[in-house]
């Protein structure tokens, strides 16, 4: 899909799983990630190939979770944003995984990618998705202030930091917990 601005979304097959995995692990732990980096807080990678193969090869990959990715026209991978339906309530959508490369951010690229992952969303989940959640590690003021910028507003709800999953990396403190922030589309 083509949202008319010269980036394209689609969802990601198996054959671009090693860009993905280089592009999630250099925006999120990357030293030179610049204000979007969670470098300093937790290390090690952001994803693997195994962990993104067996998301894109899940048997309900398309109709209840997945992996978008942006490209420009040239057709190099840009950004990725994961999605999943959740299982309490048919309206809401989870967004993980977001990204833009690190050298191309500051482009409203985020910004696009997002409103093409809402446009994706309503044309193949239908017109029952009303919410968008996601969860952003409180220390991360900057990110906070993104997302509320793009609509997001805090639930007043707080997730404890998945510390005993590997695969998510090695946290560095011991005090992380996720905000939950949501947005209506």
């Amino acid at each position: 899909m083509d949202n008319g601005n010269g980036l394209k979304v689609f969802p990601a097959r198996l054959d671009q799983v090693t860009p993905i995995v280089d592009l999630v692990n250099s925006a999120y732990r990357g030293k030179n990630a610049g204000w979007t980096t969670e470098h300093g807080m937790i290390e090690g990678d952001r994803t693997d190939h195994s962990s993104l193969i067996q998301l894109l090869s899940a048997p309900d990959y398309g109709s209840h979770q997945v992996v978008l990715v942006s490209s420009l026209l040239e057709g190099a991978i840009v950004g990725t944003v994961h999605l999943q339906r959740s299982d309490r309530d048919a309206g809401v959508v989870f967004l993980g995984m977001f990204s833009v490369r690190p050298d191309v951010q500051n482009q409203r690229l985020g910004f696009r990618m997002l409103e093409a992952a809402y446009d994706w969303m309503r044309e193949n989940w239908g017109s029952d998705i009303k919410r968008v959640e996601i969860g952003v590690i409180r220390q991360r003021a900057e990110l906070i202030a993104w997302y509320e910028r793009r609509g997001y507003q805090r639930t007043g709800d707080t997730e404890k930091f998945p510390y005993d999953n590997p695969s998510v990396g090695k946290p560095l403190r011991d005090d992380l917990e996720l905000i939950i922030l949501r947005r209506s589309i």
